[in-house]
């Protein structure tokens, strides 16, 4: 197991209400103290986080995600040290940079070019170190007709293409990022994405605050879902997103039906309120618990209860290359469900993705369905090459609402394609052929060789 570059130990941020600013003699110091003792907990202050706890191991990228006012930038900024935990503990390991605040550190009086070496000496770069990355700082942001100019005059997008160049240049084992390059245009967003994943390569820690749920599935080794101050799931980034959405789609589902929740009714409360429903339905109707385990989870309303790869009609383990094979996935409802979204996901033994799909992205309208029934992928060609393969299936409502996910709980084994095919590497053989020209003839196919 890698070494942990951040691990945080039931950490806890409390914050207290009403706290008015301005010159305040003893005497009222007293009297607010003595106020803020005697009123009750709940009144007089708020926690912003509760009990979290996880750990980012070197090398690794990490997503947190959650709705606004969730408390993802207080955890943050308890990770960067900006912010003193009230309860529990953060371990850091290395030089940490955490790009945060817009502008931090950064002075609206002087230039673009002093700004670079006093933000650099905060990030404990030396002036000598400053010097030798100027050019290279300077040319990343892209502001060389600025860089004299006074940071006032600079707009948001400057600040931050110029605040993310010194931070990624002050080649730090841990940088922290907010939602704060949301701002920066598509073409220094591509710059800051492949610079990231760069940092990743070279097996630097990323951890970094979105709401591009794409881009946490895509990139992310694990995702971190904060709700209300608490960690309502952490690990692999799919299921967390899957957990994240349902909860989302929830919450309208109860906006929508009139269902008006308590703001104080916890997130777990109303998790657990639902599946013990969904277990009732399902109870009812014969069907197994929906417990939730690492690789499968979802409400099973709508339960996937058989997968299978078959070969010419029949279920498969070993598939040969180039065979025709059908994905089918039997399902079960516990209720009438109109125009649900059945998807699979196919992946290499490591977990490389090969392909990925669903019946909404494909504009495919499966239209209401009840009881059981079977849905079928038709491959007519698999031209994978030889390898272990493993399968994601789920079904799930438009807006993310999950019934069903098998994460990689499925798979089949392919055999070598034909012996003269063996030594072609990567994932898949597309159909192609060699051809020859020789001056201005005719292209004709380059001959097999003579076997010996």
């Amino acid at each position: 197991m890698a070494a942990a570059a951040i691990r945080v130990v039931d950490l806890g941020k409390q914050y207290y209400r009403n706290r008015r600013r301005g010159s305040l003699t003893l005497k009222s110091l007293l009297v607010k103290w003595h106020k803020e003792r005697t009123l009750p907990v709940d009144e007089n202050c708020f926690w912003a986080l509760r009990d979290v706890t996880f750990t980012c191991e070197s090398g690794t990228m990490t997503g947190i995600i959650g709705s606004n006012g969730a408390g993802k930038t207080t955890l943050l900024k308890c990770l960067a040290g900006i912010t003193k935990p009230t309860v529990g503990r953060v371990e850091r390991s290395g030089r940490l940079v955490a790009l945060i605040e817009l502008g931090a550190g950064f002075h609206p009086e002087i230039s673009g070019r002093e700004n670079i070496f006093v933000n650099g000496i905060i990030l404990g770069l030396t002036r000598r170190e400053i010097e030798q990355r100027y050019d290279s700082i300077v040319e990343f942001s892209g502001l060389h007709r600025f860089i004299d100019q006074p940071l006032r005059t600079y707009s948001t997008g400057m600040y931050l293409r110029l605040g993310f160049s010194v931070a990624i240049h002050a080649d730090p084992d841990v940088l922290l990022i907010d939602e704060i390059l949301a701002v920066g245009d598509q073409a220094f967003a591509n710059k800051c994405r492949d610079k990231i994943l760069e940092m990743k390569e070279r097996k630097k820690t990323v951890v970094f605050v979105t709401h591009d749920l794409w881009s946490v599935e895509k990139y992310c080794d694990r995702a971190v879902w904060i709700e209300e101050g608490r960690i309502r799931e952490q690990g692999h980034p799919r299921r967390v997103i899957d957990g994240y959405l349902s909860f989302v789609a929830s919450k309208g589902h109860e906006v929508l039906s009139g269902e008006h929740v308590s703001v104080q009714v916890g997130v777990e409360q109303r998790i657990k309120e639902r599946e013990a429903v969904v277990q009732a339905q399902a109870q009812a109707a014969g069907a197994p618990a929906a417990a939730t385990s690492v690789d499968r989870w979802g409400t099973r309303e709508v339960e996937i209860t058989d997968v299978r790869v078959c070969e010419n009609g029949e279920p498969r383990r070993v598939i040969s290359h180039g065979a025709h094979i059908t994905l089918e996935m039997d399902y079960r409802c516990h209720k009438p469900v109109d125009e649900p979204v059945f998807g699979i996901g196919l992946f290499t033994s490591d977990g490389v993705p090969v392909y990925q799909s669903n019946t909404f992205l494909e504009r495919l309208a499966p239209g209401l369905i009840d009881g059981e029934g079977t849905v079928i992928v038709d491959f007519p060609s698999v031209e994978l090459l030889s390898g272990e393969f493993l399968l994601d299936v789920a079904v799930h409502m438009q807006d993310g609402y999950t019934f069903d996910y098998h994460l990689r709980r499925h798979g089949f084994t392919l055999h070598p394609p034909l012996e003269k095919h063996g030594s072609d590497m990567g994932i898949f053989r597309p159909r192609h052929q060699w051809l020859h020209r020789r001056s201005q003839g005719v292209a004709t196919p380059i001959p097999g060789a003579a076997q010996s």
